[in-house]
């Protein structure tokens, strides 16, 4: 019998397990066993719902894209599909701040590239020479190296710099909380990529994809919601992995079970934990952020430990704020807003979770997330949490009316917790690979890697099982 030890519980090392333990045939029947690591008492990662009285408040993400469907599918197949909530698409309008004003970004406008031409050329978010500079995408030339090139670059060589910086930047800042001009776009953004090698013109893509039928959004099974772009679960994010761990079962997974070290036994390796056990392992799945992981590999491989340590990362702070609607005095029509940083505030933006997903908020209560840090602007994830607090609080007032305290409030920082895809992140995983080659059994996936979604980590954890599955030769 094979043993394959995970570490990291969060949904890549869940997905991984899962598909091991349960989407393939019977493990003992396929000669592995599997193991699973986790150092703290929780599973789920970054995914994590919190009970503050009759709220629920999201700590990490509070949605996942179904455009890509392995989490959505996931969900279904673990029978959490009555549970599934879909967005309001209704009021679905996203705010961008502009000159201290909340605006409504128009149709066609809110998915970084113009879709449709009358509101790009109506709307006042952008000046007429702007507008025109972002039409002459239809006439450019795709770029004619394969050089990894910024999202920066990319856009302002495309749409140009002022669309950049009013629509595409903010959009960018609340997903992977890195400065664009850093970023790679092959790594961070390859559908856009992709984009341009098809059609050339990054407008005539997006508007022959939005005439293509959209099967995948509806829903194919009854008593389950219609299936919209963002969707979660009525008791919350971590309903997934809670899921995914009961069908695992306990017997697979050790919760407060550190790896301190891995090293070679004759053909396999010796896990040391934090509590003074090792546990040998035929192959290693390190499914945890990679700064953790290279922390265990310092006695395998130091070259290793020393790069996965230095990976790329930036820290980031959610804030949730629980209000009673009649002391907010703007109305919520909408899914949240951006804030450009040329707008000079903390927030980077805000999610209106009770107008996102209605039915998850007590009626009479508004729940506001707020979204702080990023490259160039950790100092603030830094501060005490009465600072970070009374920031938000105060910016909040001003920006959505709101009089009187919050009913709740919340704070979560995410400590170098949001991997940055920096241009030649490819390179740097290439490099990555050359390393692993000198040792057979060991692997890697999370959203370090190729891809920070929900979806990304579901596919690469999967991944990561499909290659231990090879390497055993079962």
């Amino acid at each position: 019998m094979k043993r394959l030890v995970i570490i990291g519980g969060g949904i890549t090392g869940l997905a991984a397990a899962h598909e091991l333990c349960i989407r393939g045939s019977n493990v003992s029947r396929r000669g592995i066993q599997v193991e699973l690591l986790e150092k703290s008492d929780r599973l789920g990662g970054k995914i994590w719902t919190q009970k503050h009285g009759d709220f629920l408040l999201e700590a990490g993400p509070d949605s996942f894209l179904t455009t890509q469907p392995q989490a959505y599918d996931l969900c279904r197949e673990l029978g959490l599909g009555g549970d599934l909530l879909a967005s309001n698409q209704k009021q679905n309008d996203i705010f961008l701040l502009r000159q201290g004003r909340l605006k409504r970004l128009p149709d066609g406008l809110n998915s970084m590239i113009p879709s449709r031409f009358w509101p790009l050329a109506a709307t006042t978010l952008l000046s007429w020479p702007q507008k025109l500079r972002a039409l002459g995408d239809l006439v450019l030339p795709r770029k004619s190296d394969e050089a990894d090139e910024s999202v920066h670059d990319f856009f302002c060589r495309r749409l140009g710099r002022g669309i950049f910086e009013t629509l595409i930047e903010p959009l960018l800042a609340g997903v992977y909380a890195g400065d664009a001009r850093e970023l790679s776009l092959k790594s961070a953004l390859p559908q856009i990529y992709e984009l341009e090698q098809r059609h050339r013109s990054l407008i005539l893509g997006m508007m022959r994809q939005a005439r293509l039928p959209d099967k995948k959004m509806r829903s194919s099974a009854p008593g389950e919601p219609p299936r919209t772009m963002f969707m979660t679960l009525k008791n919350g994010l971590s309903q997934l992995p809670l899921k995914m761990a009961g069908a695992i079962g306990d017997q697979v997974i050790h919760r407060q079970s550190q790896a301190t070290r891995i090293r070679r036994q004759d053909q396999g390796y010796l896990i040391d934990q934090a509590h003074g056990s090792s546990i040998r392992a035929d192959a290693v799945l390190l499914a945890a952020p990679a700064q953790e992981s290279g922390i265990p590999l310092e006695t395998l491989d130091a070259a290793m430990s020393v790069f996965l340590k230095s990976w790329p990362r930036t820290s980031s702070a959610v804030v949730t704020l629980v209000y009673h609607k009649e002391d907010v005095g703007r109305e919520l029509a909408g899914f949240g807003f951006l804030a450009p940083k040329s707008e000079g505030k903390a927030i980077l933006g805000s999610t209106w979770t009770a107008m996102k997903f209605p039915g998850r908020t007590p009626e009479g209560f508004a729940v506001f997330r707020f979204f702080l840090g990023g490259s160039g602007r950790e100092a603030v994830v830094a501060q005490d949490d009465a600072f970070i607090l009374n920031l938000v609080k105060e910016e909040a007032r001003g920006l959505l009316r709101i009089s009187g305290e919050p009913k709740v409030q919340a704070l979560q920082r995410w400590i170098e917790g949001n991997p940055l895809y920096r241009v030649g992140h490819g390179a740097r995983l290439r490099q990555l690979e050359s390393l692993l080659e000198r040792h057979p059994g060991l692997f890697l996936a999370g959203a370090s890697y190729r891809g920070v979604g929900i979806p990304n980590c579901i596919s690469q954890g999967r991944e990561a099982a499909q290659k231990i599955r090879s390497y055993f030769m079962v």
